[in-house]
């Protein structure tokens, strides 16, 4: 499986299908294409040594998903931040991993600033190319980056999509745990994989249950990860 180029294909394919649901906001397929491609030409130009990891900072807001593409595209590894980590803790891992920093707030002033066209031909990562740094708790001393490549994150999603049989775009998968937790790989993934659409129930949510449970029936969430 060539899971970037997958994506992608759903952008072509599928163009008004929503992507990503959070909050108010939706993210349809043609839009992360678009947007991603946009992005990761920006990232090409001011990042132009590949291999060098870009820290994604924000909270299940639809800016996450372009730069992480946006990242593989360039040929960048990402690393996720939610805003719920103490400042301290961010600045620590961006300086652990000697990473760039880039906010959900400057990915979308560059979107709506940059002349960079939407096409952009995609850099496909090698297998044993870093996709992805997650950074552990720290429980037992300073948190320790994790590099997951693109091979085990493809054998990972080709693995539970053949035990699954989820139907191409007809699932709903439901996001709970912020980016910067490695459970999310199971939705975020298999979720963009099959064409179908993230739910993103955000931290507010979670607190008002109230909110949260008006808010679950009106999803049609089909998987249900948590």
């Amino acid at each position: 499986m060539e899971l970037i180029r997958q994506i992608d294909r759903w952008g072509w394919l599928y163009p008004d299908r929503a992507a990503h649901v959070s909050g108010a906001t939706v993210l349809t397929y043609g839009e992360l294409l678009g947007q991603s491609n946009k992005l990761a030409q920006y990232l090409s130009s001011s990042l132009p040594e590949t291999g060098t990891p870009v820290a994604v900072l924000g909270h299940k807001q639809n800016e996450m998903l372009v730069a992480f593409l946006a990242c593989i595209k360039s040929g960048h590894p990402y690393i996720p931040l939610d805003t719920s980590l103490p400042a301290q803790r961010i600045q620590t891992i961006v300086d652990a991993a000697k990473a760039s920093l880039l906010t959900h707030d400057q990915i979308r002033k560059i979107l709506e600033t940059s002349d960079a066209p939407a096409a952009f031909t995609a850099r496909l990562p090698a297998l044993d190319d870093v996709w992805y740094i997650i950074f552990t708790s720290g429980s037992t001393g300073d948190p320790k980056g994790v590099m997951v490549t693109r091979g085990c994150l493809e054998d990972f999603v080709g693995w539970i999509l053949d035990e699954q049989g989820f139907k191409e775009g007809s699932e709903v998968f439901l996001n709970q745990a912020p980016f910067s937790f490695d459970l999310s790989v199971m939705d975020l993934y298999l979720s963009l994989a099959t064409a179908g659409t993230l739910f993103s129930i955000t931290h507010s949510d979670i607190v008002e249950p109230r909110r949260l449970f008006q808010l679950l029936p009106k999803s049609r969430v089909s998987v249900w990860v948590s």
